[in-house]
């Protein structure tokens, strides 16, 4: 499964400092960040995302900042993007 596949190498990524594509010192997301990104992807709300993981939308707001700061992005469409040319959707 290629989702389960990309999920996988994000988890090695962030043990490794590697990113997804295997290049050294790239961004690097954790299993729950790009769970996260998946779910904005699919055009999610952060309540929505919130009721799906059962965290707060908090929760999902401090996720969603701390995956704009390690991909170095400002927006959720950027995310997106980047993730995707990471392989990690």
């Amino acid at each position: 499964d290629p989702a389960e596949r990309a999920l996988a190498q994000a988890v090695l990524a962030a043990d490794d400092g590697r990113d997804a594509a295997g290049r050294a010192g790239g961004p690097t997301l954790t299993p729950r960040q790009v769970e996260v990104v998946r779910l904005v992807a699919r055009g999610l709300s952060d309540q929505q995302i919130a009721e799906t993981l059962v965290v707060s939308p908090h929760t999902v707001h401090r996720h969603l900042a701390n995956i704009y700061t390690r991909l170095g992005c400002s927006t959720r469409a950027e995310a997106v993007a980047t993730c995707g040319r990471l392989g990690l959707l």
